[in-house]
């Protein structure tokens, strides 16, 4: 009997099934990546719709009686102004799928709407009348945290899928700002 015709058979099985094995490994190994990349990529699309949604608040002004300008988010009373800060707290805490800019000009405007309006607020007097008037005077401060804004997601955009680059230039963030904490103002009952 010639045992080298069943030598070459047996030594191509075990070289076809050890390639076959290692193809497949590769090809689950190359599937995961993707399926961990869409994850981490789901994650950001939703960090940035937040954003998108903040944004489209702020585009809202109206005229008050003596003519000026003051944001939606103001002109709108307590209970509204109330649920905007916290919506714009939930998308602070998505910062960590957003880029490092984004994540700090968030938090930049929530401690200018705590600072330069909720904190100036007298809780003696009528809440909504101080909340417009406030807002009339912060109307281009907003506008230009608005813009910033924009821009910011509009850049970030264009670069969304790429995960591995925002990966690897992702820095734990530090806090950059202090400010001097006060309990919102709740509605009196």
């Amino acid at each position: 009997m010639d045992y080298s015709i069943l030598l070459a058979v047996l030594s191509s099985s075990l070289l076809a099934a050890g390639l076959t094995g290692f193809i497949n490994w590769r090809l689950q190994h190359e599937s995961y990546k993707r399926e961990y990349y869409k994850k981490l990529l789901d994650k950001r699309i939703k960090a940035y719709e937040a954003i998108e949604n903040i944004v489209e608040r702020l585009n809202g002004q109206v005229h008050i009686n003596d003519g000026r300008l003051c944001p939606q988010i103001c002109a709108s009373g307590q209970d509204y102004f109330a649920r905007f800060l916290a919506m714009l707290f939930s998308s602070i805490e998505y910062s960590t799928w957003l880029n490092d800019k984004t994540g700090r000009k968030l938090t930049e405007f929530n401690i200018f709407l705590l600072q330069n309006i909720d904190h100036k607020i007298d809780e003696n007097n009528n809440y909504d009348e101080q909340l417009v008037e406030i807002g009339a005077q912060q109307v281009e401060g907003i506008r230009g945290f608005r813009e910033e804004l924009k821009i910011l997601l509009y850049q970030d955009l264009r670069t969304l899928h790429h995960v591995k680059r925002f990966i690897k230039d992702k820095k734990p963030s530090r806090p950059i700002l202090r400010l001097n904490l006060k309990s919102p103002h709740m509605k009196k009952q």
